[in-house]
């Protein structure tokens, strides 16, 4: 026995000699790692380096040091030879910033012979040559770049070791090539949030080894059949669905039965029209067999019947249950055990009843609850008091009602979302909240609450969003509100308040501001001018007055101007065309006076910055959360995560402005703001002429000069204007023709010149015969077909044209032909009259004669 440990000791002594000597050959120095791999190594550097726009983002990769200590590569233990590379994040990604193109040479990977691991991800490349040193890899991460590339694709069909390939966040299109399943080896899988399309292969099945299968956000359509996934016995997740709405993909999991094999932890079958074939689109039967979920999408589907209560009973880890955008009815059921889901989305399906009066024992901790757009009413359980861990709470568009007591929501110190918009809720807010530190979004609008804003809403420090809009709330603006230094969005209108803005309401992060339809009286506060980020102001239809101040040039990023309905007088300001990046302006229904500025040309309707912005913008804001589970998978002796994120949009804040055009009232909001301009001047006593600097604004689509005391001509400058779709110059003193290339505004669809002083023939053109003969009324000096006058001179009476009318200056209506028949009428009664006089009353008679004899007598004199 003492002999064989012997000759096993040097045994292990010789092995030991052989390793270090096959390093020496290799040029390995004890000390750090080869020095094949460490030039190799720095070419890679040399490549990022060369392509990176700003700093170096391998600093310690240093010629001197040990590359196996350099950020981002793993060594073997013994070997000391590459085996892992993690070369994320190392170039440009954001085209905003700068497009560029990258192609990455695979060739650069030669000297690593046992490299096995190799991410990529979040560099922008767009593509990659030498594929084949990628065919002895055993992971590939190439998520979040900018690849387009097929040949990619067919090469790594030639990796038959590998063991994760992931393809996610690209731009790969085209059809998933089959030949990627024959990877026996393959356990994770992700070409997620790509434009593949086409149908998927059932050769899926051949994946027997997969845990991972990841094919989420593409635009694959036809049939595809859960049971080819049957005998799949490793795989824990699932996903699969299509990036728009009207897709042609159809899953189907109960034709033909099956009996699966696996016991998913994550399953995602969104928007794919899921079991529709027999037209039943039921939840899948087979989850009923599935007791380890963890996860569960199957929004957007139009699944039909009832919240399905024991997917919460049979899975006691659920953690996240999203049936958003279906048709499932009936009350909202929860198990019957205290269970530890922490998100349920349910919003807009057709659920009602009231809510379980334990729902806060049952299920504590909810993170996220989510029943919007439901019909569900009554009051809210008492028992919500004891869900601590809220975070989103979201009741808006349903018919709850009762009494709001705000103090139910005090002590959930992590709440960041309250929406209880568009309900019943009724009472006095006044009790409040407390020890809501990071409360982000209060949104109470459109209910029935009164009483006073409360003073307890200038405590929530980090509030971004407060809606209290088409409530009953009354009393002047709280002073409390100037502490929120950090508010972006406030909507306060269509409500009873009144009195003055507060003089400290200097909010400088503020850029939404709604205050319409309500009391508000005095000047505009000076304090708005330090809200540089102010992008809507909306007073209209208050009582505000004084003038337009010329410190409104401050707000350099204002681009809707609305105080229409109120009582400003005065001049347009000329600082207001220091306003460049407007796009709706509405003064209308004031007491302005003067001429209009010239400069108003400076001011871009249209043409500016507004439509490079991020569409979030226009379209309120989100706030991305990140869920991660831990898989029941285990690789090189290690649990695996699984970690998606949301995108959880505020989207009832987002920007809206109301503007009439085309005579009439239309709501303008999110993304299509981004195409609209438009100038409203109406119901002033502006005066002088129409500028011609008017016809610089190329991108406005309506303008209303209506109802003013404008004179002169129509400026031929506006028919440069070839986006215009809407024109108002009624009511006012303008004379001359008609431009007759008005003519050529092909999107021209509201065109009024009432009631002014215009002459001529009207524009013929099949474009001008789709205006009614309203719009010409009152200009009794044109003429055409569309007013019935021959423009010869002669007046044309046409069925169409009885009532020919025209206004005074005080906008009075004057029948013409009344005016004619009436006059005709009086001047033979009033001959009539002096007949009868004359031949009754002999004196008269005499008189008359008289009088006439001695007028005679005088002409002829005077001949």
């Amino acid at each position: 026995m003492v002999e064989k440990l012997k000759m096993g000791k040097k045994q292990q002594l010789l092995l030991l000699l052989i390793l270090v000597v096959e390093l020496q050959l290799q040029g390995y120095n004890i000390n750090g790692c080869s020095e094949k791999e460490r030039i190799g190594l720095l070419g890679l550097k040399d490549f990022f380096t060369k392509h990176r726009l700003s700093m170096d983002p391998l600093t310690s990769w240093s010629g001197s040091s040990n590359c196996c200590q350099w950020s981002g590569v793993q060594c073997h233990p013994v070997s000391a030879l590459t085996i892992d590379l993690s070369l994320t994040t190392l170039l440009n990604n954001d085209d905003s910033i700068h497009p560029l193109i990258y192609f990455f040479d695979a060739s650069l990977l030669r000297p690593f012979h046992k490299l096995e691991s190799l991410d990529l991800s979040y560099n922008g490349f767009s593509g990659f040559t030498n594929h084949q040193y990628f065919n002895n890899l055993r992971e590939l991460m190439l998520s979040n770049n900018k690849i387009n590339d097929s040949k990619l694709l067919q090469g790594l069909c030639k990796s038959n070791k590998l063991v994760r390939l992931d393809l996610s966040s690209n731009q790969i299109s085209g059809q998933f090539p089959p030949c990627l399943l024959n990877l026996s080896s393959l356990e994770f899988l992700d070409i997620s949030s790509n434009q593949f399309t086409g149908i998927l292969p059932p050769t899926i099945s051949n994946l027997k080894s997969i845990k991972i299968l990841q094919l989420d956000d593409n635009n694959f359509e036809g049939p595809f059949s859960f049971s080819s996934l049957a005998n799949l016995s490793k795989l824990k997740v699932f996903q699969l669905s299509t990036k728009t709405m009207t897709n042609n993909l159809q899953v189907e999991t109960e034709n033909p039965s099956f009996s699966p094999t696996f016991q998913l932890n994550v399953l995602k079958l969104s928007n794919c029209n899921l079991n529709t074939k027999n037209g039943s689109s039921n939840i899948p039967n087979f989850l009923s067999t599935q007791h380890h979920l963890k996860f569960v999408d199957l929004s957007h589907n139009n699944l039909v019947g009832t919240v399905p209560v024991w997917l919460l009973q049979n899975n006691t880890n659920l953690d996240h249950l999203i049936l958003t955008n279906n048709s499932l009815i009936g009350n909202l059921q929860l198990p019957s055990f205290k269970h530890p889901l922490t998100n349920l989305k349910l919003s807009c399906n057709s659920l009602s009843g009231q809510l379980p009066s334990d729902m806060g024992f049952l299920l504590p901790n909810l993170v996220h609850f989510n029943i919007s757009r439901n019909n569900f009413e009554g009051n809210l359980p008492s028992s919500i008091t004891t869900m601590r861990s809220l975070n989103i709470f979201d009741l808006s568009n349903n018919r709850f009602s009762g009494k709001l007591q705000m103090s139910m929501f005090s002590n959930m110190s992590q709440l960041s979302r309250l929406q209880l918009r568009n309900n019943n809720f009724s009472g006095s807010i006044e009790d409040g909240v407390q020890d809501i530190p990071d409360l982000i979004v209060l949104d109470i609008s459109k209910n029935l609450i009164s009483g006073k804003i409360p003073h307890w809403i200038g405590s929530l420090t980090n509030l971004l969003y407060l809606q209290v809009a088409k409530n009953h709330l009354q009393g002047k603006l709280s002073s409390k509100l100037c502490s929120l230094h950090y508010l972006k969005f406030l909507d306060v209108s269509q409500n009873q308040l009144s009195g003055p803005i507060p003089s400290c309401f200097n909010l400088p992060s503020l850029k939404y501001l709604y205050m319409q339809d309500n009391n508000f009286s005095g000047p505009i506060p000076k304090a708005f001018s330090r809200s540089s980020e102010l992008t809507v102001l909306d007073l209209s239809r208050n009582s505000f007055s004084g003038r337009i101040p010329n410190w409104i040039s401050r707000c350099s990023s204002l681009r809707f101007l609305l105080l229409k309905g109120n009582h400003f007088r005065g001049l347009i300001p000329r600082r207001v065309c220091e306003l460049r990046e407007m796009s709706i302006m509405d003064v209308s229904s004031n007491e302005l006076k003067g001429a209009v500025p010239s400069c108003l040309s400076n001011m871009s309707f249209g043409v500016s910055k507004w439509a490079e912005i991020s569409p979030y913008e226009s379209m309120g804001s989100s706030f991305i959360s990140v869920f991660s589970v831990e898989l029941d998978v285990v690789v090189k002796g290690k649990p695996v995560w699984w970690s998606i994120s949301h995108e959880n949009k505020y989207s009832e804040g987002q920007i809206q402005v109301d503007f009439i055009t085309k005579n009439r009232s239309e709501q303008y909001k999110g993304s299509v703001l981004l195409y609209m301009a438009g100038l409203d001047l109406s119901s002033n006593q502006l005066t002088g002429n129409i500028p011609l600097q008017i016809g610089e604004l190329q991108k406005v689509h309506a303008l209303n000069f209506s109802h003013n005391k404008f004179e002169g001509r129509i400026p031929n400058t506006i028919c440069n204007l070839k986006e215009l779709e809407s024109l108002d110059l009624s009511y006012n003193f303008l004379n001359g023709d008609i431009p007759s290339k008005l003519s050529e505004l092909d999107f021209l669809s509201f065109f009024n010149v009432s009631y002014n002083n215009l002459s001529g023939m009207i524009p013929i053109s099949p474009h001008f015969k789709t205006f009614l003969e309203s719009s010409y009324l009152g200009n009794p000096n044109l003429c055409g077909p569309l007013v019935g006058r021959d423009c010869s001179g002669r007046f044309k009476l046409t069925p169409n044209n009885r009532y020919n009318d025209f206004g005074d200056e005080d906008g009075r209506v004057i029948y013409v032909e009344g005016f004619y028949w009436s006059f005709i009428v009086s001047y033979f009664t009033i001959l009539l009259g002096l007949f009868i006089v004359l031949f009754i009353n002999p004196r008269w008679r005499n008189v008359w004669f008289y009088f006439v004899d001695v007028c005679c007598s005088y002409l002829c004199e005077c001949i």
